[in-house]
């Protein structure tokens, strides 16, 4: 059971760094956007724009899995909870 809350954990801060990064990789996004917008390049700023929504969406589904996993109680919730429904 501690296994199980072990690997939760780790897999649970995998998914922060990887939101974290996310997030890292949006900002010198809108630092090269803003930059392809002053020089007036429509098509980079285009496809930065297209960039941001793929990693905006990525970002979406990690925290759906995070969320998911912080939701899903491990094995000694459930024999704590039986243990209580006994008594």
């Amino acid at each position: 059971m501690r296994r199980a809350k072990i690997t939760k954990e780790r897999t649970i801060q995998t998914l922060d760094n990887e939101i974290i990064s996310l997030d890292n990789h949006e900002k010198e996004i809108n630092s090269i956007k803003n930059i392809a917008r002053q020089t007036g390049n429509v098509l980079h700023f285009e496809k930065l724009s297209r960039l941001k929504l793929k990693i905006i969406d990525q970002k979406f589904k990690i925290l759906s899995a995070k969320i998911n996993l912080i939701n899903t109680p491990t094995a000694d919730a459930f024999v704590d909870l039986e243990k209580n429904n006994e008594q």
